[in-house]
């Protein structure tokens, strides 16, 4: 770490008719000793938060700030610290040595970390800025808060083989989830042949893998031209409720079903949780 010398300088005099000596002082000049081998780093990420499934830039900057050249310049990053699974998966990255920017792409391993090499020398005043991106795993856990990744640089000074030199704490960032609602949908049908006449149910399953309630859920379904609607309902935390026809509409032309309408029960699907929508109706041809 760079040593601050600090310097004031102070004089004493005295003068006929003078009770006693006086003194006066100077400014204090400050002057900073650089080490050998040394670097700073920070690290920030440019999104405040984030949901499953975005997409998180991270920034950091690093100089030398010793006196000799940096050889082995490594920046290694874990992608996440605080969950045991993989949170972060890399994009790209673009590497900026004296703003001269060169597209970079680093070796991963099986523990998720990452690794640039800056190249070699890095000599003393030199800035390095890694800009990269990483994507948030889609199937999240809805039970993390955030996510943390330190970045933890190392070098050898003087040579390839010179004295290990680190940033000294490593540098870190934290993104906090945001409140969100996710859902996901699938469908079934009970059968997979059918002859005229027969009774056919799809199921509709919808997941919420959010951290808040998702409110007025509105499905629609182009149901096969053939298709009469014999019964719907909304199975949601064990209960089941029963929609009338006054609680959905259906367009005659297409055979769309919009469930519900705007006077049917609102459908909700609570966070961490699924609803299930089952449509049982005649098929006739």
């Amino acid at each position: 770490m760079p040593t601050i010398l600090n310097n004031q300088a102070n004089i004493t005099y005295d003068y006929t008719g003078a009770a006693s000596s006086e003194s006066a002082e100077s400014n204090s000049v400050a002057t900073t000793l650089l080490d050998e081998y040394s670097m700073i780093a920070t690290k920030t990420a440019l999104s405040s938060n984030f949901k499953p499934g975005d997409n998180i830039t991270y920034a950091i900057r690093l100089e030398n700030n010793g006196r000799g050249d940096l050889y082995n310049l490594q920046i290694t990053d874990n992608l996440g610290s605080t969950t045991t699974s993989k949170p972060l998966t890399f994009s790209n990255a673009i590497l900026y040595v004296n703003n001269n920017p060169t597209v970079i792409t680093p070796t991963t391993n099986a523990d998720n970390l990452m690794t640039f090499q800056v190249p070699s020398p890095f000599s003393s005043g030199d800035v390095a800025i890694l800009v990269y991106n990483a994507n948030v795993n889609r199937e999240l856990s809805s039970d993390v808060s955030s996510i943390t990744n330190t970045a933890t640089i190392t070098a050898n000074g003087g040579s390839t083989t010179g004295p290990a030199v680190t940033v000294d704490p490593s540098v870190s960032a934290t993104v906090n989830v945001t409140n969100y609602a996710q859902l996901f949908i699938s469908k079934q049908s009970d059968k997979d042949t059918i002859t005229s006449g027969d009774s056919l149910t799809y199921t509709f399953t919808i997941n919420n893998t959010g951290n808040q309630q998702a409110n007025n859920v509105v499905l629609t379904d182009k149901l096969p031209q053939n298709f009469t609607i014999n019964q719907i309902s909304v199975t949601l935390g064990g209960n089941t409720m029963i929609y009338q026809p006054s609680e959905y509409n259906l367009d005659t032309a297409t055979n769309t079903l919009t469930l519900p309408n705007s006077s049917g029960t609102a459908i909700t699907v609570p966070a961490n949780s699924f609803a299930t929508v089952q449509i049982t109706g005649t098929v006739t041809i």
